[in-house]
């Protein structure tokens, strides 16, 4: 990409550009191949200029090479051994990206006394992550740092900077040499030529994504021979950092915004596919204005950052996995309808997920969800599990919700509804003709099971029957006792109702004083006598049917011959005898 420098004459920076130099001796003391290596803070457009002398004559902001361009981060590798003990001083020119500013510095490369081989430490970090690859969400991770002094001299007091990423949790540290103070810090004191130290961080990756745990030499007393203590300069030896990638799992309207604490630099890609504004939507991703992308499809992604603080280690850029999500996948317990007398059964979902994330956790919660009778969508309280035990009580149609989810991860989520519904009860109604006579006729009758109700009735000596009113004729003793109807109502709930029915049993016929007359004798009343205080009734000469009298008959005895004459009596439960029978015999005069 051409880029257009503006016509105009920088200026000392007011904030001073953040870079370091180091020098490296020539081979030889003849040999033009000394260099000065500059790194730091810097992006990729930053200009490097430099010049012989404490005064800068080097080439202006147009003239002078990016950053970017520069071999392994090396201002000039061509230049000559110092011819005398003072060294040669230079000075390097750090250009703003923009041109308008620069930060100059001056360095001394130092004079060497080639017949005398230099003594100097090269302080090196190497880190490996275990397990390798991708680590589980809720996974324990191990990073190994390893620090050697693989220079000539012996070093001191070295102290290292370890940077712990968000996302990584309850992290603990063991080291055999010098001392790690738990977070930040470790003090390794001296190494001697060759000695190799080691510090193993353990902890919990605790979120998905790219983390890196970093180990920066922020100390040293001695000249390192091709680095400076920093807190933070890539592409130097003594700087390290390990990957941590959780993979992201991908459900239904994710996204995940991959940021970065500088885009100068950054290439976004898919697979082997560099990402631009016009193929970013059909790879699944959004190029943010900031420099960070969103993604919102499966794939593997991974981004390259060459220059500047936040350049990817010699191993590569974290790689950003997105997989399928597998969120839970639920069965529903099924509705249920039952009679306000009666008990729902278990209502348990199953959740069928065979291959959950690695340490997956789901979350369980149950919801009102708009019911006739439970019109919320509230999240019940204490009903937490597959299980639902938050059984309505009363009569009504109840709707419910269950939503599961992963935890951490809201949208790998599946539901479930259910419908639970309580039917009222009958209210039956019973009534009879108790107390029934003995030989009379029980007549029974029940209600308030609806127009398709059904009606079930029970009582003694195995009386059954199947219609609202009934009866049971020629009562005796054995059917006295308690009538049951059992009503059933047009959604198949039921109820009961008793009654009890008396059968009293009749009174013994009363006794009838038959008469015998003479033809023409005088009209004469006809006598019964009663039991105790029950009523004689006289039918005549009727021996069944009629209508009774209390009033006894008179007889006119006028024609020979025998008549019969019945009576019956009524006791106080109003139930009448049987009638007996009074004969009237009228003898022909002689």
């Amino acid at each position: 990409m051409n880029q257009k420098v503006a016509a105009q004459t920088p200026v000392p920076c007011q904030v001073d550009i953040n870079f370091n130099l180091v020098g490296v001796d020539a081979t030889t003391a003849t040999a033009n191949d000394a260099k000065i290596r500059i790194s730091g803070a810097l992006s990729g457009d930053h200009r490097i200029g430099y010049s012989v002398g404490n005064t800068y004559t080097g080439p202006d902001f147009a003239s002078a090479p990016k950053f970017s361009t520069l071999t392994g981060g090396y201002i000039s590798q061509t230049l000559p051994t110092p011819t005398n003990q003072a060294g040669t001083a230079y000075t390097i020119r750090v250009y703003s990206v923009d041109g308008t500013c620069y930060t100059d510095k001056s360095f001394t490369l130092e004079y060497v006394n080639f017949n005398t081989a230099p003594v100097n430490p090269d302080i090196e970090v190497t880190t490996a992550v275990t397990p390798s690859g991708y680590v589980a969400l809720n996974g324990t991770v191990s990073v190994l740092i390893t620090v050697q002094n693989k220079g000539t001299g012996p070093a001191t007091g070295v102290v290292y900077t370890v940077g712990i990423p968000a996302g990584l949790t309850g992290v603990t540290g063991t080291t055999a040499a010098g001392t790690y103070n738990g977070s930040t810090t470790w003090t390794i004191g001296n190494l001697a030529v060759n000695q190799t130290v080691t510090l193993t961080l353990t902890g919990t990756v605790s979120t998905r994504g790219v983390k890196y745990v970093t180990a920066n030499l922020s100390a040293e007393n001695e000249q390192d021979i091709d680095s400076s203590p920093t807190t933070n300069n890539a592409g130097e030896d003594d700087q390290g950092s390990a990957c941590i990638s959780t993979p992201f799992d991908y459900c239904t309207n994710d996204e995940y915004t991959i940021t970065l604490p500088s885009y100068t630099g950054i290439e976004w890609r898919k697979g082997s596919t560099i990402i631009t504004a016009g193929n970013a939507a059909s790879n699944g991703v959004r190029l943010n204005v900031d420099g960070s992308m969103t993604i919102f499809s499966e794939g593997e992604y991974s981004y390259n950052m060459t220059v500047g603080p936040n350049a990817c280690p010699s191993g590569g850029c974290c790689p950003i996995l997105i997989e399928a999500g597998k969120p839970p996948v639920l069965v529903s317990p099924g509705d249920q309808s039952i009679c306000f007398n009666a008990t729902f059964a278990a209502i348990t979902a199953q959740n069928t997920q065979t291959t959950p994330n690695p340490n997956a956790t789901f979350i369980y919660e149950w919801y009102n969800d708009n019911g006739t009778s439970n019109p919320t969508t509230g999240i019940i309280s204490g009903q937490n599990s597959l299980s639902f035990t938050a059984l309505p009580t009363a009569v009504g149609v109840y709707k419910y919700k269950l939503k599961a989810y992963e935890q951490g991860h809201p949208n790998c989520a599946d539901s479930v509804t259910i419908t639970l519904e309580i039917k009222d009860l009958p209210v039956p109604t019973i009534a009879s003709n108790s107390p029934v006579c003995e030989e009379g006729t029980i007549r029974l009758s029940a209600g308030g099971a609806g127009p398709s109700g059904l009606y079930a009735w029970t009582g003694p000596a195995g009386f059954t029957a199947n219609t609202d009113s009934t009866t049971r004729a020629g009562a005796i003793e054995a059917y006295e006792g308690t009538y049951v109807v059992t009503i059933t109502n047009g959604v198949a709930c039921s109820a009961t109702a008793s009654v009890a029915v008396v059968i009293n049993p009749l009174p013994a016929p009363p006794t009838a004083q038959d008469k015998v007359f003479c033809a023409e004798d005088a009209p004469a009343t006809l006598v019964a006598a009663a039991s105790g205080s029950n009523t004689i009734l006289w039918y005549g000469t009727n021996l069944t049917g009629g209508v009774s009298s209390t009033t006894a008959p008179v007889y006119d005895p006028t024609t020979a011959g025998v008549t019969n004459y019945y009576v019956s009596q009524l006791d106080a439960n109003g139930c009448e005898s049987h009638r007996d029978t009074l004969t009237i015999k009228v003898n022909a005069k002689p």
